[in-house]
């Protein structure tokens, strides 16, 4: 199948997938098998994979400079080096041991779902076309949003943010923060928010500061 394009063998019991006779492929699904290994070297114009809820420590992209969408949760990785592809737009690494991510690599990235990682920081500085971002269920003491005016979503929950400054995210509508230790929130500068989730933090504390026209609880 050298014509190949699409590969969609998502939900088997597959422990290794051959890719050497399909170099036109461009979509691998492969999710929810068995894999430990996945070798991309074969399919350099690979723009979309979803290899999540498999069983892979490491995932090596130096061979797929295309890739625009990468979706790998539910894995073991520990570390995800992003250096190969720089033309990264989407990316979920969701439910992983990952300590840390480096995205000094990916200037076009527009969505990042990093939940449910072992994260301390977070470095948005080299993203600034970030629409979406998910960092919830981390260990972060910060986050700074100062780089990122575009952001439309945003979900922190279950960190230990002290503080949360919104006002260099004016576009955002959506709004999920519950769970952190903050004592005020200044919500404010956020002229369209349509969603927004406080949670527990509420019940501890936590003073919203809001316009006349928002009545956010």
């Amino acid at each position: 199948m050298p014509l190949l394009t699409e590969l969609h063998c998502d939900e088997n019991q597959l422990t290794e997938i051959d890719l050497s006779g399909i170099p036109l492929l461009t979509e691998l699904d492969c999710f929810i098998n068995q894999l430990t290994g996945l070798e991309l070297s074969w399919v350099s114009k690979l723009k979309s994979l979803n290899c999540g809820g498999n069983d892979l420590a490491e995932i090596d992209l130096s061979g797929v400079p295309q890739l625009a969408r990468l979706f790998c949760v539910h894995n073991r990785l520990t570390k995800l080096d992003l250096s190969w592809v720089s033309k990264l737009e989407r990316l979920n690494c969701s439910s992983n041991p990952l300590t840390m991510i480096d995205l000094s690599c990916v200037p076009h990235l527009s969505g990042l779902s990093c939940d449910d990682n072992q994260l301390t920081t977070l470095d948005l500085s080299c993203v600034p076309h970030l629409s979406g971002l998910g960092c919830k269920d981390n260990q972060l003491t910060r986050l700074d949003l100062s780089c990122v005016p575009h952001l439309l979503e945003l979900s922190c929950d279950d960190n230990q943010l002290t503080t949360l400054d919104l006002s260099c995210v004016p576009l955002l509508k959506e709004l999920d923060c519950g769970n952190n230790e903050l004592t005020v929130l200044d919500i404010r500068p956020i002229r369209k928010l349509q969603g927004f989730h406080l949670g527990f933090q509420s019940l501890s504390g936590c003073r919203i500061i809001q316009r006349p026209d928002q009545n956010f609880k």
